[in-house]
């Protein structure tokens, strides 16, 4: 079964794969993919990942998700979301607009994140510091949703259980 509009939030702690998955995926069933780095690299030429920042960039993401969504668009968005008010205005608009939503998490073992997080990455500025904070205050997904392991998985496998998850 094929929706359309859906939303499909991507979410992960820095250097779990999640943007590399998003952005594979997002192709493979032709949605709009959205995704946080390239945004705060747009807003911030240094990005500080403040608060004040966290959160321009997340309404950024949210104000093209909706315009995407009232397009009739699959949209996949590709964040942290680390935190239940960076999630909750998602949720509050396609529960109004009746849209169906699903979550993707994305995760890997701590020391291939420490290995990834070594390498430049063209859009993200995050590194093992920036991890360890966000994991610190990262709050608990008590939504039904796919857990996905990028270290264990091949980018296909990924791919095959959303599709499976989704009902694409």
């Amino acid at each position: 079964m094929r929706y359309s509009p859906l939303l499909i939030i991507v979410m992960g702690l820095p250097g779990s794969g999640k943007t590399y998955f998003s952005a594979a995926f997002s192709k493979q069933i032709k949605g709009v993919h959205i995704n946080s780095d390239k945004i705060r690299k747009n807003l911030y030429q240094q990005p500080a990942y403040s608060e004040r920042d966290k959160g321009a960039v997340y309404s950024v993401m949210f104000n093209q998700a909706c315009q995407a969504l009232k397009r009739g668009e699959i949209v996949v968005v590709d964040a942290t979301f680390s935190l239940q008010k960076y999630r909750q205005p998602y949720l509050d608009f396609v529960q109004k607009h009746k849209i169906p939503v699903k979550y993707l998490l994305v995760g890997a073992d701590e020391h291939t994140i420490a290995l990834r997080l070594k390498k430049k990455r063209i859009h993200s500025d995050a590194d093992i510091m920036v991890y360890k904070k966000i994991k610190s205050e990262f709050e608990p997904l008590n939504s039904q949703h796919l857990a996905l392991s990028s270290d264990k998985l091949s980018l296909e496998e990924m791919i095959a259980q959303s599709l499976e998850f989704i009902s694409i």
